[in-house]
């Protein structure tokens, strides 16, 4: 788990301040117990609540080197624990590399002034990521 502010700085119930960000890299096997999913299309459907809006689900395929990132799918959501939330924004890459499943998630306030930078951020961890 990476984060953008100083863990002081976080807010009751797991929250994060507003101008705040937290990504997780999340590989299946630590979630796989008491499920029958076997593949990334099931994951990510899995994945998706009826709190989200505005989700977009959309293909970027992925490098020819094996221990990098293959068949990348990101996954784009607004949510609210309720109606009364503010909004925040999710941004996922649903991934294989060399046979393992694993999500890189992003998390942000909707109204963050630094989400360009956020997603190049998290768009660099996922290039960077490798596993031997």
């Amino acid at each position: 788990m990476l984060y953008s502010y100083k863990r002081s700085e976080a807010l009751p119930q797991g929250l994060y301040p507003s101008k705040g960000a937290e990504i997780w890299v999340t590989p299946f096997s630590a979630v796989k117990a008491g499920t029958r999913i076997d593949n990334l299309d099931r994951w990510i459907q899995d994945n998706l609540t009826t709190e989200q809006t505005r989700v977009s689900i959309t293909p970027v395929g992925g490098s020819k080197d094996e221990n990098a990132p293959q068949n990348v799918v990101r996954v784009e959501a607004d949510f609210g624990a309720s109606s009364q939330d503010e909004l925040q924004h999710e941004v996922s890459y649903y991934f294989v590399t060399r046979g393992r499943m694993f999500r890189l998630m992003l998390v942000y306030w909707n109204d963050n002034p630094n989400s360009k930078a956020l997603n190049a951020i998290c768009e660099s961890v996922l290039r960077s990521f490798r596993s031997e």
